[in-house]
């Protein structure tokens, strides 16, 4: 037993110097291979080298972060690796002094985030916690990367989701060299990078300086031009630049060129037309300086053409654009102007100086506060002032005084200027006047307002309407039952008597007797039907037996006459329910149960009563042929408009759903404390 323990531990020593020697090698190899690698290739190898670790040390996660150079406290996620069966998206970004303000620091410091345990961490790092947690991590290992006394710049870390692992040190060292070499690398690419832009920056102002670089002696002969000379005038050694001019230009340049060179001066920004070989005119941007020999003689001059063509297009162009803008400004019918943020007038249009009957001698210079209502002086301060590089152009209306005293009211659209340091410089503004619309609008609102209280007053109506209407019928229904129903029972009574008394008198005729019995059985029917009338009218069962009832009542009466089939159910029905409210779920039913019969040619109904919270809820469902709510919307015949007024009045929303073919579906929630008619 002991040779199997001894054998066991020996092999557990070998697998572990096994392991150990293969991450050994494995970091040298990785030291050597970032050595003299080319930084095009750095980004592919390190990410390489994440996974070649992470499989080696039976990791998780290794990801490397850098500073974001736009926010310094951002980590950019740079370079990763993990499984192809990650349960967590890394994101591609993050706030460190938020998520991680304890291993920012830690990072700040260049010391590294050791833990085995996330529990292990220092109170300091609870919000460090949260983040970790929510990543799932069990336990972390994070480097600072920093090149020699230089800031750290970003963090490499190593995680495991699966279980809690310890950090040996050996391991701790390693990966911390392998944080050294990806440091390394990486500035080495940032230096790399910088010098190649420079180079590049280099080039470009060589090229940029070479357009034409030449020289000239003392009478403006060309003794040398560079390769633009020749791409733009052919051959130049021995020529003037004013072979090269119009005439006239040819004359302006050498006078003023004649004046510098007696001076000695040097050449500067003298802008000249040429014409290329090719026929097409360009202009020049000349700088030159002057060649002196050791006594100070002028021996000629070194300098360098820019081609400015584009540019002086472009001014042309704008100085056009800028005459159009003004003849536009000035035959606009709004008015415009502009004028710093006190609100000093810089410029008004015609339409402005019309509006205000003033010159431009008489409102430029002055604030058009002086045309605003004294009350409203610090609302208007106060409105530009809240004009912000992110918010530059706003709407506002405001009311202007007149020169005679009369209030308008304008419409103004606003931008606002900012200068380099993104201060407040001025505005620049488009109003008209709205006084009329004003009105209208005014005119519109009452009209509206008028427009509401008639609705209301309609809705008013409505309910007296609706509540005289069921007075009337329950009178119509009492008169009909206790009087007309009792009269046609004595009625029924009498014919009975009247058939059995003659049916002992044997010489009467049969045909007689049956005469008299299908008298007395009409009776009997009809007592029956105004009965059923009476019992529509109003139904006392209502007020007797309650909602549920009389819903049950109705629906065994209409399956007795109608071939439907009708299924009622209920769930949490209060047990009281207000009179008002009873009535109108009960008529909304009896509407919807003749839409059923009479439109749907359904075969089944449902109907469903449900008490919820402080709302009782009726809904009549049907498997008929359904309809287009939209189309019979104002169309009169199926009752909607008088059910949904009666919901209404009892404060209470009611809805429709159908489809052609697919049944109809009607849903009314009232509320218990609702008023009814």
């Amino acid at each position: 037993m002991l040779i199997v323990k001894e054998e066991g531990k020996r092999k557990q020593i070998e697998k572990q110097l096994e392991d150990r020697l293969r991450f050994e090698k494995m970091l040298t190899v990785i030291s050597t291979q970032f050595i003299n690698i080319s930084i095009d290739r750095l980004d592919n190898e390190i990410k390489a080298a994440q996974q070649q670790i992470c499989e080696c040390l039976g990791l998780d996660v290794c990801a490397l972060w850098q500073f974001s150079p736009e926010r310094p406290s951002n980590l950019v996620l740079t370079h990763v690796y993990v499984p192809p069966d990650f349960p967590v998206k890394i994101p591609e970004s993050l706030n460190a002094d938020e998520s991680f303000p304890w291993s920012l620091e830690m990072m700040m410091k260049k010391e590294p985030v050791v833990l085995s345990r996330i529990t292990d961490a220092p109170p300091a790092a609870a919000r460090d916690k949260e983040g970790w947690k929510h990543f799932g991590l069990k336990s972390v290992l994070t480097y600072p990367l920093y090149s020699g006394d230089g800031p750290s710049y970003g963090a490499l870390n190593f995680n495991v989701l699966k279980e809690e692992r310890d950090w040996p040190e050996e391991l701790i060292n390693g990966l911390q060299i392998v944080s050294q070499v990806f440091a390394s690398a990486l500035n080495r690419k940032f230096i790399e990078g910088n010098l190649r832009e420079s180079e590049k920056r280099l080039r470009d102002i060589i090229f940029s300086m070479a357009d034409w670089v030449w020289e000239v002696d003392e009478n403006g002969v060309y003794t040398y031009s560079s390769t633009k000379g020749l791409e733009l005038f052919g051959h130049v050694v021995g020529k003037t630049p004013f072979d090269f001019m119009p005439p006239d230009e040819a004359k302006r340049v050498a006078g003023i060129f004649s004046e510098i060179a007696a001076n000695k001066g040097p050449i500067k920004e003298l802008e000249n037309w040429n014409i290329r070989k090719d026929g097409e005119r360009i202009c020049l941007l000349t700088n030159g300086v002057p060649i002196l020999d050791k006594e100070g003689n002028l021996k000629g001059y070194r300098g360098v053409d820019k081609d400015i063509t584009r540019h002086k297009q472009a001014e042309i162009a704008l100085r056009k654009s800028e005459e159009r803008y003004r003849g536009v400004v000035e035959t606009q019918s709004e008015m415009i102007c502009r004028f710093l943020p006190d609100t000093t007038l810089l410029f008004v249009n015609e339409a402005y100086m019309r509006y205000y009957g003033g010159s431009k001698e008489d409102l430029i210079g002055n604030k058009f506060l002086s045309h605003v209502p004294m009350e409203l002086h610090g609302d208007i301060l106060r409105y530009f002032a809240s004009f912000g590089p992110g918010s530059p152009i706003l709407t506002s209306q405001r009311e202007a005084v007149l020169p005679d005293g009369e209030r308008r009211w304008q419409e103004w659209t606003d931008r606002a200027f900012f200068d380099e340091s993104g201060k407040l410089a001025g505005f620049q503004s488009v109003g008209r006047d709205i006084t009329e619309r004003k009105k209208a609008e005014e005119t519109l609102r009452k009209s509206e307002t008028a427009l509401r209280n008639s609705k209301k007053d309609l809705h008013r109506l409505a309910g007296r309407l609706i509540f005289a209407q069921e007075e009337e019928l329950c009178r119509l229904s009492r008169e009909l039952h206790d009087d007309l129903t009792q009269r046609l029972a004595v009625l029924a009574i009498e014919a009975g008597k009247l058939e059995q008394g003659l049916s002992k008198i044997p010489e009467l005729s049969r045909e007689t007797l049956q005469t008299i019995s299908g008298m007395k059985d009409q009776l009997i029917k009809v007592s029956e039907d105004v009965h059923n009338i009476s019992r529509q009218i109003h139904p006392t069962i209502l007020d007797d037996l309650g909602l549920v009832r009389a819903i049950e009542s109705e629906c065994a009466a209409l399956m007795r006459r109608e071939n439907i089939e009708i299924i009622f159910s209920k769930e949490d029905v209060p047990a009281a329910i207000g009179k008002d409210i009873g009535l109108c779920l009960y008529r909304v039913l009896q509407e919807s149960l003749k839409n059923v019969i009479t439109h749907s040619r359904a075969r089944i109904c449902r109907i469903f009563l449900k008490g919820a919270d402080d709302n009782i809820c009726l809904t009549v469902t049907d498997d008929g042929v359904g309809f287009d709510p939209v189309e019979v919307r104002h169309k009169p015949g199926l009752g909607l408009s008088s059910m949904r007024e009666r919901v209404q009045l009892a404060r209470g929303d009611f809805s429709i759903k159908s489809q052609p073919g697919k049944g109809t579906v009607i849903n009314v929630r009232v509320p218990l404390a609702g008023s009814g008619a």
